[in-house]
């Protein structure tokens, strides 16, 4: 918990700034006839963050005065943004047909029998926003946290009950998307199976003679989330600016929790995509293959894995090789956080190939035994 003396001066400072006796605003949300309207769920990049703001209002109005209510308020209130992994490859390779039952999956299984058991064992209320192409908001409530509750075998205190759940509610949410069929995709129907290319086609092969069967991809979701509370503590930890009216207060705030939950949701992502390329398993191979948002991620993360593979051969490097192989594994994960590709970065890329072509002769040299890598 925060300096409570701090967190009262900057609500102190804020009220000063705001209109006295004026409601929070009334925030119109509109629905619209899409995935989410078939699931129950809101629509729009707007809809989470005036919601997120309108939490935020309340708790300051109804508790003006006592900051540490209003934190033990602002700890029951987190935000989950839950990511799509693979809905662009699916898209390309695929169809967008295919991409929607994808989509229509997923949002199946974020309000599953199991992940609403979890809440009402819980006493969480939850609120979903399909927010973009591949991109869901969750914000979950608390609805009672003033006392202890046992988690398996560990009585958790109420300080650090919501961030436990929130934990074990991203993992939930996770596995259970992962645990949904997706057989729609056939690998093997001619306009898909040529559009998976040498790589594509080499990898699905091995993962199939791997299984003894077809290969059907597992949906699956990066999440990252954000209690309210610690938004709130990032605020006050970074000096900001106090002396505003209380509704962009809470407008900041706001920016830090989505901020936050998106961070760790691409960390998360990046972690996964790591995995599953560095696993042995060819299933996994094939896996992260369609996780990866496009061809040209695709060739750089391939690039990658194999360069990571000769982590033997590299302690035989002198210093200025070794340099070499830290250098092309820097630049291709530059690489991978651009969006697009432009010519000189073409050229780059070129440039890279060329050195880890450098590097492989070296490392084959060192040992004749080592198996072409690239």
């Amino acid at each position: 918990m925060p300096n409570l003396n701090a967190l009262q001066e900057v609500l102190e400072r804020s009220w000063k700034c705001s209109f006295e006796g004026k409601d929070a605003p009334t925030i119109v949300l509109q629905k619209q006839l899409t995935l989410a309207k078939k699931h129950g769920f809101h629509e729009g990049d707007a809809w989470p963050r005036e919601k997120i703001v309108q939490i935020l209002l309340n708790i300051f109005l109804q508790f003006k005065g006592n900051p540490e209510k209003i934190f033990q308020e602002l700890e029951k209130v987190l935000l989950m943004i839950a990511d799509a992994n693979g809905l662009k490859p699916i898209n390309d390779i695929g169809s967008h047909a295919l991409g929607n039952i994808f989509l229509d999956k997923i949002a199946s299984a974020l309000h599953n029998e199991k992940v609403n058991f979890f809440c009402q064992q819980f006493a969480i209320t939850k609120e979903i926003c399909r927010s973009g192409g591949d991109e869901f908001h969750i914000i979950a409530e608390r609805t009672s946290a003033s006392f202890n509750e046992k988690i398996g075998y560990e009585i958790l205190p109420k300080q650090v009950l919501t961030r436990r759940l929130a934990s074990v509610f991203h993992r939930l949410l996770t596995v259970e998307v992962f645990q949904t069929p997706f057989s729609e995709l056939d690998f093997h129907a001619p306009t898909v199976y040529e559009k998976l290319e040498g790589r594509g086609q080499d990898l699905l092969e091995k993962a199939e003679q791997h299984l003894g069967g077809k290969f059907f991809l597992n949906p699956s979701i990066s999440v990252g989330e954000c209690v309210f509370a610690d938004a709130f503590s990032k605020f006050i930890e970074k000096g900001c600016d106090a002396n505003i009216p209380i509704k962009r207060l809470a407008e900041s705030i706001m920016g830090i929790i989505e901020d936050t939950a998106e961070e760790l949701m691409f960390a998360r992502k990046k972690s996964l995509r790591e995995a599953l390329w560095t696993a042995a398993s060819p299933i996994k191979k094939m896996q992260a293959f369609m996780i990866t948002r496009s061809k040209r991620d695709r060739e750089i993360e391939i690039l990658l894995n194999d360069l990571r593979q000769t982590h033997t051969q590299r302690e035989c490097l002198n210093p200025e090789l070794f340099g070499l192989y830290q250098f092309i594994e820097c630049k291709l994960e530059e690489l991978l956080k651009k969006d697009s590709s432009g010519e000189d970065e073409n050229l780059f890329f070129s440039d890279l190939q060329e050195a880890i072509c450098h590097l492989k002769a070296v490392l084959t040299a060192l040992d004749n035994k080592m198996t072409r890598l690239f």
